[in-house]
């Protein structure tokens, strides 16, 4: 997600279009619109979390006019060549004709050329089948009372926990249900709200606290339905490991 308005008529389309029935739509943070190296970031988590073999589709735009073909920006190569260096993961650029208005061309370009001017992909450290894997993706960090860190909640476990969107994921296959995947600096958690689409505030980027039971959802810890506030990113506390 590099324009949240965007990214919002992307969910309203794909669920008005019926597509969440087949293939839920996931939505990623994208920091400092660093596109490349989210791309890179994404591909290698899937690969180490889900122990997957991944395959990236990426548009590549085609005009008509000589000039603009001679002159567009070529994220799409460029993300290839990033996820190509990326064990377990491939690349296939899928061209599609562009039919948008010059003004709106101009304007995707520069917002791509920005996007792709930071390195492709930061030093990793992964300690696989741990809380804490880390790939390059920064967490949130938080400190409290009754706030327990990601990485200590317990199935059946009451919580409160704080953390950062990683990303959102809208599907209808089960009927309509939201995602949101919140991380701090000791792991993960999934939020689910089911019966909706679409939560304001609730999206890639956002720190938020959530309160809930947490249970298991696709071999996963999660909160269903979840007590919930949307937090300043200066607000939110760090939270106190508690001993053992």
């Amino acid at each position: 997600m590099i324009d949240s308005d965007v990214a919002e008529e992307l969910e309203a389309e794909w669920v008005a279009r019926g597509l969440g029935d087949r293939v839920p739509l996931s939505v990623v943070e994208c920091p400092d619109r660093r596109l490349i190296r989210a791309a890179s970031e994404l591909a290698l988590s899937v690969v180490v979390q889900d122990r997957a073999e991944v395959t990236a589709l990426l548009p590549r735009r085609t005009f008509r006019r000589l000039s603009q073909r001679l002159l567009h920006d070529r994220t799409a190569d460029r993300i290839a060549t990033a996820l190509g260096r990326i064990p377990h993961v491939s690349a296939t650029i899928v061209p599609f004709d562009n039919h948008a208005l010059p003004e709106v061309e101009r304007r995707l370009e520069r917002t791509q050329q920005a996007a792709a001017a930071e390195p492709a992909l930061p030093s990793t450290r992964v300690r696989t089948g741990t809380h804490d894997d880390e790939v390059g993706v920064a967490a949130h960090q938080a400190r409290g009372p009754g706030i327990t860190p990601i990485g200590e909640v317990a199935w059946k476990q009451r919580v409160t926990v704080e953390g950062r969107i990683k990303m959102v994921q809208v599907g209808t296959t089960a009927g309509k249900s939201l995602e949101a995947q919140v991380f701090d600096k000791t792991g993960g958690v999934r939020l689910l709200f089911f019966g909706r689409t679409r939560i304001p505030g609730i999206e890639p980027g956002a720190v938020v606290r959530a309160t809930g039971t947490v249970g298991e959802y696709k071999g996963h810890l999660a909160l269903a339905n979840p007590r919930y506030e949307l937090l300043d990113s200066g607000t939110a506390h760090e939270p106190v490991p508690q001993p053992s």
